[in-house]
């Protein structure tokens, strides 16, 4: 697309720009923008090339800088969260003395931005806490893709299956074996 004749940027050029400054990804922009992913990364390329383009991202990118922090998650914000979730351990949710869940107060921000849903279950046992994870091998792959090591969407995707059995006796023994 080319500039109108009034200095504009047309509408497709305008969506770019705003997808541009969600990930700095021209391709990925190029495609959310509406442009054909078969040309994606040539359309990207060619519209970071242009003056008015270039304009329109350093000034939209200043203004938003301008905006309070609650109001933009920066992109190295974005890191240290797919960061969090890639190192998540388990061990840092429960009590090393107690073998016991800790407190979702007692969680650091990281090991609380872990989690993607919380709820509260009534058993006859008494209430119940259910934590559900954010999923860590989606977490691998996004970061990846942000530092540009997996691109596309057909990548073969690891599947890791991780059973834990715990007896509960003491002995050393599985579940079901001897």
């Amino acid at each position: 697309m080319s500039i109108r004749k009034n200095g504009r940027l047309t509408q497709k050029e305008q969506l770019f720009v705003a997808e541009y400054l969600k990930d700095f990804n021209a391709t990925q922009a190029a495609i959310r923008a509406g442009y054909s992913k078969k040309t994606a990364y040539i359309i990207g390329h060619e519209n970071l090339r242009k003056p008015k383009i270039q304009t329109a991202i350093t000034d939209s990118h200043n203004s938003l800088q301008n905006l309070t922090d609650k109001a933009l998650m920066a992109a190295h914000e974005v890191e240290a969260h797919l960061d969090s979730i890639i190192r998540f351990n388990l061990k840092d949710y429960v009590n090393p003395e107690t073998d016991e869940a800790k407190a979702i107060s007692e969680l650091s921000q990281e090991a609380a931005g872990c989690i993607a849903e919380f709820s509260n279950i009534e058993t006859p046992l008494g209430t119940q806490r259910k934590l559900k994870f954010f999923n860590k091998l989606d977490a691998i792959k996004a970061k990846m893709q942000r530092l540009g090591l997996m691109k596309g969407e057909n990548n073969e995707r690891a599947v890791v299956n991780l059973i834990i059995e715990h007896s509960g006796d003491g002995d050393g023994k599985r579940n079901g074996t001897s």
